[in-house]
């Protein structure tokens, strides 16, 4: 089973939270994906400019892509 398959009470479980806040904040399993989705592109592009202030540019561009791939 892929992560994507995970049902809901084991997904809460895992967060450490009831399944009815699961559902109070994620109305279904697309909303919850949308979530963590735009939580991550938040991350990323958060990050850019404060890599590019850190870094020359190659290692900045490295640096941002390694947090793309994790």
């Amino acid at each position: 089973m892929g992560e994507v398959d995970t049902p809901f009470d084991e997904v809460a479980r895992r967060a450490g939270v009831g399944i009815g806040t699961l559902y109070r904040h994620f109305l279904s399993r697309d909303a919850l994906i949308e979530a963590v989705y735009r939580a991550e592109l938040d991350r990323l592009a958060e990050a850019a400019p404060i890599l590019a202030t850190q870094h020359p540019p190659v290692e900045a561009l490295r640096a941002w892509m390694r947090l793309f791939v994790d």
